[in-house]
């Protein structure tokens, strides 16, 4: 399954949720309740398997995934007290930039701003906000 087409079946599923959810408020012979109800029948044609691309990721795959993005989002947040900081001191977030997402790119940005902490000062600019 591509993943075009698993977004397709994800979609679908958000669909027929919404609709379990809100059918009552759509008069049973209106357009919409027959599309729910086509709707489900497709979603119901679909096999789990059908709706997962891939091989299932390992669980220390899972796992070393689940920590990248914890470490993504704390980027996220060392970068944007640095553009806070920068407001007041003008320039300051610039060793404080983030790249793309992918997991090489995360553990450079990771690297680098783990050094420019190293500095008691830039730190203690950190830990005032």
């Amino acid at each position: 399954m591509t993943d075009r087409e698993y977004s397709v079946v994800e979609a679908i599923g958000r669909i027929n949720r919404f609709a379990d959810s809100h059918l009552t408020a759509f008069p049973t012979a209106s357009q919409a309740a027959k599309d729910f109800a086509r709707l489900g029948v497709i979603s119901n044609t679909l096999k789990p398997s059908d709706s997962k691309p891939g091989v299932p990721a390992s669980p220390g795959t899972l796992a070393r995934q689940e920590l990248i993005d914890d470490l993504w989002d704390d980027l996220l947040a060392i970068a944007d007290t640095a553009r806070t900081i920068a407001r007041k001191e003008p320039g300051f977030a610039a060793d404080f930039r983030v790249g793309d997402d992918s997991q090489r790119q995360i553990i450079a940005t990771a690297t680098a701003f783990h050094e420019k902490l190293q500095d008691a000062d830039i730190a203690a600019k950190f830990f005032a906000y």
